[in-house]
């Protein structure tokens, strides 16, 4: 029995070399990876559920210091200067303009040349009576007399300003005649003198697309010109307004917001002039702005001289959306708002304030009830 039974056990399966050293093997395996999970899972335990680091320091609030201020807002439009004319100078004179004295806009104050026609002169002087005629010593009229008071005036002794003329007048006429640069025939043409009702006068060389306000535009050629032809009987001077007419066209959407009494400021160069919006009138699809000082004349007076006649300026009107108010300013964002809508700042030592809004624009507001040099928390840093 005992070799059977040793038979059996000797015959039986018999443990593989190594296989035991692979279990412990594999047991410590296990266990490390174990002890990784668990640190893993610590870690991240330790990183979600552990409070965040305490605040120690105070976090510095922004403020802003009150202080005196203006605000309001502005439109900047294009403006245009304009000179409404007062009434054209006929021309009688036939031929080629060979001369122009005349400078745009210039003021003519006593009697003199203003231009040429086959290089024989025209002079503009005041009267009431047009030059219809030519005038010589037998001649009678009021055209005469008022030659007459012409020569007289000039110092060439015309005799009575009667309407009659005589050898006094012929004489005169002739030393007018070498003096001025014509033939001394004694006898002044028709087309030698345009008459202007008085002088000073403000003129300027017609233009033949005169807009329909009467306005200077000067968009095409003057009549009187170098060079051009002239056939008699064309207006060849404007007599222009004292002022011109200073302007803004708009749309009818944006003049909405400029009704008439709006503050504007006029720039010119390094002039500028303030005044309102007098009078809104619609021209076609837009509406023009007419801009005058506070006493209802040109806004650009007593300096409307150095704008030049025919729309050549560059002008720029700043005209007002916002009105203009002065006093103790802070940001908008240092204005809070109670439960009950009234307005408060906060300083800086954490004081509420009820303060009183006047005007405000651009991020800016102007308000009551702080002293000035106070500091002011900033809405987005106070408490709420």
């Amino acid at each position: 029995m005992t070799d059977d039974i040793r038979s059996r056990t000797d015959s039986g399966p018999r443990p593989q070399p190594g296989r035991r050293g692979h279990r412990r093997r594999n047991s410590l395996l296990l266990l490390v990876g174990a002890l990784v999970v668990g640190a893993l899972i610590g870690a991240a335990a330790v990183k979600v559920l552990s409070p965040p680091p305490q605040i120690t320091a105070d976090r510095p609030l922004s403020t802003a210091v009150v202080t005196a201020g203006e605000v309001g807002s502005f439109v900047t439009l294009a403006a245009s200067a304009q000179w409404p004319t007062a009434g054209a100078l006929t021309n009688l004179a036939q031929g080629v303009v060979t001369e122009v004295d005349l400078k745009p806009g210039q003021t003519i104050s006593k009697p003199q040349r203003v231009y040429r026609v086959d290089e024989r002169p025209v002079f503009l002087a005041a009267g009431s009576v047009p030059a219809f005629r030519d005038i010589s010593g037998a001649t009678k009229g009021r055209d005469v007399a008022q030659l007459q008071r012409l020569l007289n005036a000039l110092g060439f002794a015309a005799g009575n300003a009667d309407g009659t003329g005589d050898s006094r007048l012929t004489r005169a006429i002739e030393r007018w005649q070498r003096v001025s640069g014509f033939p001394a025939d004694g006898v002044v043409h028709g087309a030698d003198i345009i008459f202007t009702p008085k002088l000073p006068t403000r003129l300027a060389v017609a233009m033949p697309d005169a807009n329909a306000a009467g306005a200077l535009t000067g968009s095409s050629p003057p009549v009187l010109r170098i060079g051009a032809r002239l056939q008699g009987g064309e207006a060849v001077l404007e007599r222009l307004t004292t002022d011109p007419q200073i302007t803004v066209t708009t749309s009818k959407e944006q003049a909405a917001q400029f009704p008439a009494g709006t503050s504007v400021i006029v720039r010119f160069g390094s002039k500028s002039w303030r005044g309102r919006v007098s009078r809104v009138d619609q021209v076609s699809d837009q509406l023009v702005l007419y801009l005058a000082n506070e006493k209802g004349t040109a806004i650009c007076r007593p300096t409307c001289s150095g704008l030049a006649v025919g729309g050549s300026s560059v002008l720029y009107a700043d005209i007002e959306v916002v009105k203009a108010a002065k006093g103790l300013s802070v940001p908008a964002v240092a204005i809070q708002t109670g439960p009950d809508g009234s307005a408060f700042v906060v300083t800086d030592d954490g004081t509420e304030h009820p303060v009183t809004i006047v005007a405000g624009d651009s991020g800016v507001v102007i308000v009551t009830g702080l002293p000035e040099g106070a500091r002011v928390r900033l809405s987005s840093d106070a408490p709420r």
